[in-house]
């Protein structure tokens, strides 16, 4: 049998609050939270300072903005051209390239994206720091070594990893790929790179 208004004892009355209480937390809740800012001595700026703060997404960080974006696809978009014709002549046929996308990811997600088998070539800049990464899919640097060896260079179907002497075969077109990368980023000799490596897997 539940308790009449009139049974409550003074402990159940003191728990309810009053309209004036009540009014206060409504207006606590409406006002926006107060956002602290520090500089980066760790002092805490002045909430009345006047302060131009953008959002930046650390997991998807922007390595380059819109106009910077558009001078490397300017940039990149002559080395594929100039690359076409030097592959061309290199392969004694016509080879087409064309940039499809260029954008910027971390290395956590390029690595994730790199499929396997696959043929991978690591390289240094004599004037920069690190290590680059080229990769091609094993089936297009089959079908360049079959050109190379005499072959139509018809597209091959087949995914394995390659042998070495196809590695081999396909260091003399990473430096092709490499030498001309060097040229459009510098004067001839200003920028030269050496293939440290290759990997499959």
């Amino acid at each position: 049998m539940s308790d009449s208004p009139d049974q409550l004892d003074q402990h159940d009355i003191s728990n309810v609050l009053d309209q004036s209480e009540i009014d206060r937390l409504m207006s606590d809740a409406s006002k926006e939270p107060e956002v602290i800012v520090l500089s980066p001595e760790g002092q805490r700026y002045p909430g009345t300072r006047k302060l131009a703060i953008d959002n930046y997404d650390f997991r998807n960080p922007v390595f380059l903005g819109e106009s910077e974006m558009r001078q490397v696809r300017i940039c990149h978009e002559q080395f594929v051209f100039y690359l076409s014709a030097r592959l061309s002549m290199f392969l004694h046929m016509d080879f087409e390239l064309k940039l499809s996308k260029l954008s910027t990811a971390p290395y956590s997600k390029f690595i994730e994206s790199i499929p396997s088998p696959t043929f991978i070539s690591l390289f240094e800049f004599n004037q920069l720091k690190g290590t680059g990464i080229l990769e091609v899919n094993p089936r297009l640097a089959m079908t360049i070594v079959d050109r190379m060896l005499g072959g139509k260079g018809h597209s091959i179907r087949e995914e394995r990893y390659l042998t070495e002497l196809e590695m081999a075969l396909m260091e003399d077109v990473v430096r092709v790929v490499l030498d001309e990368w060097c040229r459009q980023w510098g004067e001839p000799g200003e920028i030269t790179a050496n293939v440290v490596g290759h990997e499959n897997n």
